[in-house]
């Protein structure tokens, strides 16, 4: 992530879920831009955070338990007030409805949705004025998928953000990063050569999204120069959905 201009000396970033290509990428760039980096992880994840030579702080987090919730948002809340946080989490089953079952629903929103606004709701006093909030959502949301589901929840998602923005944005910013496939993640690691071909060929750029170039526009979205976009979604996808 060399080449980053962002100036966020003295500033604190939240991401929520770094676990992920484009978490870790995240806690990087943040980090390279001179915030100080707290980073979200289940336990199963917090070795492999560890490891990166940063100074980010690990706090646990398992979105599919609410009493994990509330444990992180206490600890969340205990210390430094954040200028910027970053929701990275998504889960994708990648399935037709009528693969679905309900059990599978309830995690697909749990994960996408209903933990995210859960922590945003007990954080909220917790982030500092002219802060600002980004949501990782996906083309899915505006285009539509196979999988139904996690286009309705990433949807969702959207509609949340948009709420908050009209709301609150006197004191915080909400705005959603809507990236098509990024190269580099588990969905495209589970792709056939031949699946993820199809996704390069019928983005009119001809090429997919990296979890660095991501990370690079979502810091770049917390510098001052950016401090008027509020509830919009930035779609980066290519041109394949416009």
């Amino acid at each position: 992530l060399t080449g980053l201009q962002v100036n966020l000396r003295k500033k604190t970033a939240l991401i929520v879920c770094g676990t992920s290509p484009l978490g870790v990428d995240l806690i990087r760039g943040f980090t390279l831009s001179g915030a100080a980096v707290t980073a979200t992880a289940r336990a199963s994840g917090r070795v492999a955070l560890e490891a990166l030579e940063t100074a980010a702080s690990i706090v646990d987090l398992d979105l599919e338990n609410p009493l994990s919730i509330d444990t992180c948002v206490r600890q969340l809340t205990s210390g430094k007030k954040f200028d910027f946080v970053v929701f990275v989490c998504g889960h994708l089953f990648g399935q037709s409805l009528q693969q679905y079952d309900d059990e599978e629903i309830a995690t697909t929103f749990a994960i996408n949705v209903v933990s995210q606004i859960s922590l945003l709701k007990g954080i909220l006093g917790h982030i500092n004025d002219r802060g600002a909030v980004l949501f990782v959502s996906s083309i899915a949301a505006t285009a539509g998928s196979y999988d139904p589901v996690y286009a309705a929840a990433k949807a969702a998602q959207v509609g949340l953000m948009k709420s908050m923005a009209k709301y609150h944005g006197h004191r915080v910013r909400f705005n959603v990063v809507a990236p098509g496939t990024i190269s580099d993640s588990p969905m495209a690691a589970a792709f056939s050569d031949a699946t993820l071909q199809r996704h390069i060929e019928e983005t009119p750029t001809g090429r997919l999204n990296s979890s660095a170039d991501l990370a690079r526009i979502i810091v770049s979205i917390c510098g001052e120069e950016w401090s008027n976009l509020n509830g919009q979604v930035l779609a980066i996808n290519g041109g394949r959905y416009v």
